[in-house]
């Protein structure tokens, strides 16, 4: 049986692929739970990376035109791995800045890490069999930055799960339904399940979210105020917001019409 700590750490420093999969491939995979840690204090500045990737860059996203070409669907998908990279991390450092939340939030955070393991793996064998290898591209760190000051595990709840994991709604059914248009059905679905897989992870948000929240006051209103700069309520969309998902989460109707207005 692995500790969290252990686990959490090989994914947060490790500067190997393989540490970032631990376990990834072992779905018996047990965490000794009842582990007593201290938190982490301070976050590194970046996370471990392999030395081939470049970061701080900023890479240019394939225009729509061009996803007829092979080798520009494996830079989308590039950029899809980078955010799942990221957001392993992040949930790595909540797993090590918040031992003391409670243990359902703390596992529900370790099962949707092990997902975004799989959506990180399944993009990079894509990827390849599109012609383009992690690190062809420079990534960004931004969800790192924006993130790895988090004083709360309600702070994860709001940044990732209702602002990251909600906007994957939106850009993975966009690019889904673009690869189907292009008869990749491989990488639509991939994309599909990536989809599915982020409505329990929205949802498993949420669900934490309302716990911790004031239930007479307006979600809406509740989740704007919390956010930490440099975060908005603007990256908890694409650049259409599409209803069907947020109704399938959860969402109430008044936090749905204030999303889709908000700008």
């Amino acid at each position: 049986m692995m500790k969290v700590s252990e686990f959490a750490k090989s994914i947060l420093f490790g500067t190997k692929i393989e540490e970032k999969l631990i376990g990834e491939s072992d779905s018996r995979l047990e965490l000794d739970w009842k582990e007593r840690s201290s938190p982490l204090e301070e976050p590194p500045k970046t996370p471990g990376r392999p030395s081939h990737l470049s970061t701080g860059a900023s890479a240019k996203f394939p225009s729509r035109h061009s996803l007829k070409s092979a080798s520009q669907r494996g830079r989308v998908l590039h950029f899809f791995a980078n955010h799942e990279l990221l957001a392993m991390e992040v949930m790595a450092l909540t797993l090590l800045r918040f031992p003391e939340a409670p243990l359902s939030f703390r596992m529900g955070v370790f099962n949707t890490l092990r997902e975004e393991q799989t959506h990180f793996k399944i993009y990079l064998e894509r990827m390849r069999e599109l012609g383009v290898d992690f690190g062809a591209l420079p990534v960004s760190e931004y969800f790192w930055n924006a993130m790895k000051q988090m004083e709360s595990p309600l702070d994860y709840v709001i940044q990732m799960s209702l602002c990251f994991e909600q906007a994957n709604l939106d850009f993975s059914l966009f690019f889904r339904d673009e690869m189907f248009r292009l008869n990749d059905e491989k990488t639509g679905k991939i994309l599909q399940k990536v989809y599915d897989d982020e409505i329990a992870h929205v949802r498993h948000g949420l669900a934490w979210f309302r716990k911790w929240s004031d239930p007479l006051e307006p979600e809406w209103n509740q989740f704007t105020q919390k956010i930490r700069p440099p975060m908005d309520a603007r990256r908890a969309k694409g650049n259409l917001c599409h209803v069907p998902s947020r109704k399938l989460v959860g969402f109430k109707d008044a936090y749905i019409r204030e999303l889709v207005n908000h700008v």
